[in-house]
């Protein structure tokens, strides 16, 4: 800093500084500012963050260390949470609204229906093969590498062939979300006898 800056502060007597005091002081000696210009600096806000942080940890392990059942509980309630979200979103991944579904069999997808025989000769849809569950892992389609959508009545019966074919690492393989139920609401065509 600049001799000239410290001309008009505050000598040690209360008194402005002359020019020529500033300038009798030895150059080797650093410029210091007045005492009345000393500023107090406090303790930074991030130790007293990192103290009042550490205070409640402490508090809190003191509560878990009471109350042990209500922390298991607690822990629990999370990871059930957790576990549910990751199962819905594992059976998301291959559930196809009406309308996705229209657009992946005019894409040329087969239909797999895994309903008992008496349902699909009832009302099935459109070009839809009838096939058990138990013989879906060895049906054609699913070797030749195309897509093929699962139906059944709701969509439960073909949610857990989808995650068993999942399991073998098929990875063309969708279900209809709401099964023949939902198509049947959406007004899309069915046949069969009834």
């Amino acid at each position: 800093m600049k001799r000239s800056h410290w001309l008009a502060s505050v000598g040690e007597s209360g008194c402005a500084a002359q020019p020529e005091d500033i300038l009798r002081q030895p150059k080797d000696q650093a410029l210091t500012p007045p005492a009345a210009f000393r500023v107090i600096i406090p303790r930074p806000a991030i130790f007293t963050y990192q103290i009042s942080r550490t205070l409640r940890m402490g508090q809190l392990l003191e509560f878990i260390s009471n109350h042990p059942l209500l922390a298991l509980g607690v822990v629990s309630a999370g990871l059930a949470v957790v576990f549910n979200e990751l199962k819905l979103k594992g059976q998301s991944v291959g559930s196809l609204s009406t309308a996705e579904a229209v657009q992946l069999i005019n894409g040329g997808a087969v239909v797999l229906d895994i309903r008992d025989s008496d349902a699909f000769a009832q009302s099935h849809m459109i070009d839809a093969e009838n096939v058990t569950p138990e013989a879906l892992a060895g049906h054609k389609a699913l070797k030749k590498n195309k897509n093929v959508l699962l139906v059944c009545d709701n969509g439960s019966k073909s949610s857990r062939a989808l995650a068993v074919l999942k399991k073998e690492g098929l990875q063309n393989v969708f279900i209809l979300k709401g099964g023949v139920s939902a198509w049947q609401q959406d007004n899309l065509p069915l046949e069969g006898n009834a």
